[in-house]
């Protein structure tokens, strides 16, 4: 065998050049001139290239491979060659003729130091890529290991859940959803279900627990149907942490949602709420009455917060007169008493006692049914003289530092879809938080149109509580109505329209709340009413 013929079979096995080179050549139809010729020394190969071989560097398996190693760099339009790093590879070259009638340029290789090369840097090549195929074996060894170690994991912390809600894949229709997790493991810390709604926000919840089972109920997913995704993270008592798989869940439109249930969750919409008691003179007897009410922002003015409610919670229109000793209760349904009282030190965070309310001249004028487009009104609280601790002592006697406020709105809204989550303290249920969620409808009385929950059904004590448009699940929304009226003993709930579109008064009403000047008072009881004709 001829050295240039072991030498080829060397290089076919390297980079298998040759079989590549004949497809680009064939399918190029390229015409190159490769002639094996005997010199007056002998055996030694003579390879014979036209110039655009070169300048294509196309060329001999052997050739190529030289010039990717950079053992060989055409240079000046390919009419002379550069040897490479040292005078063993400069070797190579035995000699070059370059001929100019006929544009073809020989290469003349030294024979014995072509086999030596060819096979040095075969041998080379060869612990090249066998280190290569080590190092990537140890890598996915290495890959394997963490991912069954992770899986042992999984194992060990699936292995102690005893249950989980939703389930991986469940569908819904339901406004409110349960997050619950019970599990064998007895030190755990805490339990947190983070939640990311179809939009890519990412929502995360403390959950509460109970008898070793750890729950939070959320409400608003009907604002946003689609496909959910959530994960639970567990913190055990000695300091570890250990983080679920996320899990998939679609929620479904649903004209109905909760119908008057106990509200168990958290958020902003839950955090405003709040009980109002207050007291009116019927028949020269101060007597007790109970509304609900609901913090709203006040438009960045520092001296006061507004709390929006009925109109008949601040103003009975059978004996004309404004409500007194009027309070406000956050988070009620934490009280240690067992229900609605005047006493503020067994609220979790106390008391405030109303400064001023403003109701409308539309609704002072005339009683229900014919008054209940306007059954609205607004609550002031003065930043000084109006806290009474409870509990523990609130961080701050501004009642919308303590509470979150939420946003009101005076844009009308469809009854296409959009759903409507309303709250209130009833009296059956006292002292808990009631809520309903369902697609808002509409209902006309007396010529006027109000908002309407044909499934709700909250009872005495809900009045005043706020109608939030497209509440998400961490409670954020816009206020657009309040409860007003409902049918005795069968479902529904009406609101008055805040639309300024629709002739509401509610927005220059808010504004009146906004700019009222508040009277200094030596009675923290005293409630100073304003009628407004706005």
């Amino acid at each position: 065998m001829t050295v240039a013929r072991r030498s080829a079979l060397k290089l076919a096995n390297m980079r298998s050049f040759s079989a590549a080179l004949s497809a680009i050549l064939l399918v190029l139809n390229l015409s190159f001139i490769a002639a094996a010729k005997k010199n007056d020394g002998g055996n030694d190969p003579t390879l014979v290239w036209t110039r655009k071989n070169i300048d294509d560097a196309l060329m001999h398996p052997r050739d190529q491979y030289m010039m990717e190693h950079h053992l060989l760099t055409p240079q000046n339009n390919g009419r002379s060659l550069r040897g490479a790093e040292n005078d063993r590879d400069q070797a190579l070259i035995r000699e070059v003729e370059i001929t100019d009638e006929t544009d073809e340029i020989n290469f003349v290789y030294n024979e014995d130091v072509v086999e030596d090369f060819v096979e040095e840097r075969y041998d080379a090549e060869e612990r090249h890529l066998k280190q290569r195929n080590k190092t990537k074996k140890k890598k996915k060894n290495n890959k394997n290991k963490r991912n069954k170690k992770n899986k042992r994991k999984k194992r060990n912390m699936d292995s102690s859940l005893l249950s989980i809600t939703p389930e991986d894949g469940a569908r819904t229709n339901r406004n409110t959803i349960s997050f619950r997790l019970e599990s064998q493991k007895s030190d755990i810390d805490s339990v947190h279900f983070t939640v990311v709604d179809p939009s890519g926000k990412t929502h995360v919840f403390a959950a509460i627990e109970q008898n070793k089972k750890f729950a939070v109920d959320l409400t608003g997913f009907q604002g946003a149907p689609g496909d959910w995704k959530y994960h639970y993270t567990i913190k055990e008592k000695n300091g570890n942490v250990e983080t679920s798989q996320t899990m998939y869940f679609r929620v479904q439109t649903s004209s109905v949602g909760s119908t008057g249930a106990v509200y168990t969750g958290h958020g902003v919409g839950a955090g405003a709420t709040g009980r109002i008691v207050f007291t009116l003179k019927i028949n020269d007897e101060m007597r007790y009455f109970v509304c609900s009410g609901t913090v709203v922002k006040n438009g960045n003015r520092k001296e006061r917060s507004i709390v929006v409610t009925a109109g008949h919670c601040l103003y009975d229109t059978a004996t004309n007169q404004f409500a007194t000793n009027a309070m406000f209760i956050p988070y009620q349904e934490s009280s240690t008493a067992g229900g609605s009282n005047v006493v503020c030190y067994d609220d979790p965070m106390g008391c405030w006692y109303f400064d001023a309310a403003v109701v409308h001249s539309k609704y002072t004028e005339s009683e229900f049914p014919k008054n209940h487009a306007w059954d609205y009104g607004f609550y002031i609280v003065s930043d000084d003289n109006s806290y009474s601790p409870g509990l523990q002592e609130a961080q701050s006697t501004k009642l919308d530092s303590v509470v979150e406020p939420l946003n009101i709105s005076f844009q009308d809204i469809t009854d296409d879809g959009d759903v409507i989550t309303t709250f209130g303290h009833t009296l059956e249920n006292d002292p808990d938080l009631t809520y309903c969620s369902e697609t808002v409808d509409t209902i006309s009385q007396t010529g006027h149109s109000s908002y309407f929950l044909p499934h709700c059904m909250m009872k005495g004590g809900a009045s005043g509580g706020a109608w939030v448009h497209k509440m998400d699940i961490s409670g954020e929304g816009a206020i657009v109505s309040v409860n007003s009226w409902g049918y005795p003993v069968e479902p529904g709930m009406a609101g008055p329209r805040f639309a300024t579109s629709a002739q509401s008064k509610a927005e220059c009403l808010y504004r009146r709340a906004q700019s009222l000047t508040l009277e200094s008072k030596t009675v923290v009881e005293t409630v100073v009413g304003k009628i407004s004709d706005c």
